[in-house]
């Protein structure tokens, strides 16, 4: 059993999902990167960046987002997948769920995601405080 808690996010000045262009999820992506480099453990990966056997085993494990579907495409929200978009894990240990998460530009800007065994909701929302 985990409980898993998210937070979704938009940021101001920039477009929603279905009509951000492709520079402004960048610098979305590029903000995303510049804070988590202030974090003290963890580290960020653009999906540009990962090999597909890494970003298979991210999936299969539900550490990151899937690749778009149909509707999500004619949404609009995943145009020119998967550029611009990454993912901060407090922990990139393959063996464990990472405990903090930052998913960038999924269906919204961030989303900031905690996981942990059991079913304690208390003490996943006080790793989101």
């Amino acid at each position: 059993l985990f409980t898993r808690l998210r937070l979704a996010r938009s940021l101001k000045g920039f477009r929603f999902a279905p009509c951000i262009s492709r520079g402004e999820r960048r610098a979305i992506e590029q903000l995303v990167k510049d804070c988590c480099n202030d974090l003290r453990t963890g580290e960020y990966k653009s999906v540009m960046e990962m090999s597909n056997a890494e970003h298979g085993d991210l999936v299969k494990r539900r550490v990151i987002f899937p690749d778009p579907d149909a509707y999500a495409l004619s949404a609009g929200t995943h145009r020119d997948w998967p550029d611009g978009r990454g993912l901060y894990c407090d922990s990139w240990d393959t063996n464990k769920l990472p405990s903090v998460m930052l998913w960038c530009n999924t269906e919204d800007h961030i989303w900031i995601v905690s996981n942990l065994a059991g079913g304690n909701v208390q003490e996943v929302f006080s790793k989101l405080s």
